[in-house]
């Protein structure tokens, strides 16, 4: 769950520059967004189980 969050967030951080704080925010929305849809999946996931 971690990696799959440091993984979003390193491929975000490489792809915009961080010179830009208007990329940068939208980056971590995005990361939190990603981030949030994967924790949801997961719980599902384990209900299921």
């Amino acid at each position: 769950m971690v990696t799959l969050f440091g993984f979003y967030k390193g491929l975000l951080l490489f792809l915009s520059p961080l010179d830009n704080p208007i990329n940068v925010r939208k980056s971590i929305q995005i990361i939190s967004f990603f981030h949030e849809t994967s924790k949801a999946v997961l719980n599902a996931y384990k209900r299921e189980r």
